[in-house]
């Protein structure tokens, strides 16, 4: 550890294991076991963390992707109250298509997938699956989902939901949005960003699939999924292509450009959105991840793009915050390991003091990085590249296109 903080990670139940939801409240598998596992494992930080050198009152959850969501998801439910005291957001939030499920039910099509013969009957469904191999499970679960739920964008048959009925570790009891206006987070500091190109985690998709590119044709499978009028799905797909896929080619770069918007900076803009108008007396600050490095990527970018691509992909930060074992020797003198410092410093900061401005970071000494405060012209934000920098948020016009829909 380069700094004096004391560092957990938490391993919850994953897929049908920690997200399977059924409706009867006879069967007791109301959903979000892998959220309630998380739930717990901060009761043990709050109860524990004394015993290692930590400080109880001052706790700071954060995650990257499905962890960040999942740190989202954690603060604006009462389950949690009290037991952290900031929150960091790298690249997710509850509200993304990809972050929760709606009223699917994905026990009986998996268990079809696995053999089950039988109607949907949820108790005869359970059983089944409680003596199915979970490497089975796990194997079929990608193959659950419709060709019109992929088309919605969304990827996992088995996620966070609203829970269908109220029991004493409800987590979810109503939509994220909705629990977001009341959230006892409102009143904690939060630290919320995104890397430059996060649609590239698009690239092997587009590469298995490329067939994908056809939807840029009319771009209606982009639009939010709670439009459901067809005009308006009419109207709001012409925006999107207008303004993401208005090429006569259809092409990668486009797909993945909507794609970052959709699933990444949209949702971020519309929990800021929130955080502005409720969380009044706690500041919110927006960092942009935007350093592209050769020498110090991280393995999974390698291994789903191979080396040679360029732009800030999803993920690409966590190289410049946990070591790996595919990591350079760098030289102190390397921009590598000033982003390092620089990332390390930030975050370390904000754990501390709920403010990320560290003085002793390199390139912090004269910069003012305020917590936002309006979206006019654009959210101020940090961007993290070469150079730190404060700007206008650079994805803050196509994101006022994306909220007009």
């Amino acid at each position: 550890m380069e700094k004096d903080v004391v560092l957990v990670t938490v391993q919850y139940r994953l897929g049908v294991f920690g997200f399977l939801t059924l409706a009867s409240p006879e069967l007791n598998i109301p959903g979000n076991a892998g959220l309630k596992d998380q739930v717990l494992a901060l009761k043990w930080i709050k109860n524990n963390i004394a015993n290692f050198g930590g400080d109880p009152n001052c706790i700071t959850l954060f995650g990257e992707s499905a962890g960040a969501a999942s740190a989202h998801y954690l603060s604006i439910t009462e389950q949690t109250r009290g037991l952290f005291h900031r929150a960091i957001l790298m690249s997710g939030v509850a509200i993304a298509s990809w972050a929760h499920n709606g009223q699917e039910r994905h026990a009986y099509p998996l268990a079809k997938l696995a053999g089950f013969k039988g109607e949907d009957d949820e108790q005869h469904v359970l059983e089944y699956l409680k003596q199915c191999k979970a490497t089975d499970l796990a194997q079929l679960e990608p193959k659950v989902l419709t060709t019109v739920e992929l088309q919605r964008k969304i990827m996992f048959p088995f996620a966070p939901c609203i829970e269908p009925y109220d029991t004493p570790d409800c987590v979810i009891s109503k939509s994220p949005r909705d629990l977001m206006r009341t959230a006892w987070s409102n009143s904690m500091p939060i630290l919320a960003g995104h890397t430059s190109a996060e649609g590239l985690v698009m690239l092997p998709f587009i590469k298995e699939m490329p067939i994908c590119l056809n939807e840029l044709e009319t771009c209606r499978s982009f639009v939010p999924y709670e439009v459901v009028d067809d005009v308006d799905i009419e109207e709001n797909a012409a925006k999107l292509k207008k303004m993401h896929a208005d090429s006569a080619e259809l092409t990668a770069d486009e797909y993945m450009d909507i794609n970052a918007y959709l699933l990444f900076y949209f949702p971020l803009h519309r929990v800021l959105l929130s955080r502005l108008t409720n969380a009044t007396s706690a500041p919110t600050y927006l960092y942009r991840f935007d350093y592209d490095s050769e020498v110090l990527p991280y393995p999974y970018r390698i291994w789903r793009f191979g080396r040679g691509v360029k732009g800030v992909s999803h993920g690409d930060e966590l190289a410049y915050l946990f070591t790996h074992a595919m990591a350079n020797v760098l030289s102190k003198e390397s921009p590598e390991y000033r982003t390092i410092q620089r990332m390390i410093g930030i975050w370390t900061e904000f754990a501390a003091t709920g403010n990320p401005n560290d003085k002793d970071v390199p390139g912090m000494e004269s910069l003012s990085w305020e917590p936002i405060r309006t979206p006019e012209p654009a959210y101020k934000c940090l961007n993290i590249g070469e150079e730190l920098k404060v700007i206008n948020w650079p994805e803050m016009e196509k994101v006022k296109v994306w909220a007009s829909t």
